[in-house]
């Protein structure tokens, strides 16, 4: 068990971590692989060059910020999950989130399962997104070329200024909102 950990400065670093943690910081790893696993009251991650991280686990609050490469891999449980100017990212998440932020990626592919109450996918120039679950509030806006394919139940749907924009919904919408496609291609099936 820890109270407070921080790891700084490691050019090179290989980090597993095993147990419960109150906070954790890891900070300027120009080259990073990190596995933790167990309970975090909050886990940020500054700085990574290239960085493979894998957590599993109970989290209340994720950050993961400034990587330009990045391979993160989620399972459990999230209660705020933060990820930030990443250049290049692959990011899988399964399980439950109440609230999931992606901004700022300039090449993403972005796969979720699992049920969300709030996403957010802002200012992606290339982005695949798949989502498979039930989504209260889903909003995409701003990617420049995106195919964004969703199935399952959502409350309420808002896609704007994709100026490239394939489309496929499958489900059951609320509320369903696409704004200012310059080119266009939108399926939607059932009700």
């Amino acid at each position: 068990m820890f109270d407070s950990l921080t790891v700084n400065n490691n050019s090179i670093g290989v980090v597993v971590w095993t147990g419960l943690f109150s906070t954790v910081t890891v900070n300027n790893n120009s080259i990073g692989v990190v596995v933790w696993t167990g309970l975090f009251d909050r886990l940020t991650v500054n700085n990574h060059n290239i960085d493979v991280v894998v957590w599993t686990g109970l989290l209340s609050r994720v950050t993961v910020n400034n990587h330009n490469i990045g391979v993160v891999v989620w399972t459990g449980l999230f209660s705020r999950v933060t990820v930030n100017n990443n250049s290049i990212g692959v990011v899988v998440w399964t399980g439950l989130f109440s609230r999931v932020t992606v901004n700022n990626n300039s090449i993403g592919v972005v796969v979720w399962t699992g049920l969300f109450s709030r996403v957010t996918v802002n200012n992606n120039s290339i982005g695949v997104v798949v989502w498979t679950g039930l989504f209260s509030k889903v909003t995409v806006n701003n990617n420049s070329i995106g195919v964004v394919v969703w199935t399952g139940l959502f409350s309420r749907v808002t896609v704007n200024n994709n100026s490239i924009g394939v489309v496929v919904w499958t489900g059951l919408f609320s509320r369903v909102t696409v704004n200012n496609n310059s080119i266009g291609v939108v399926v939607w099936t059932d009700l």
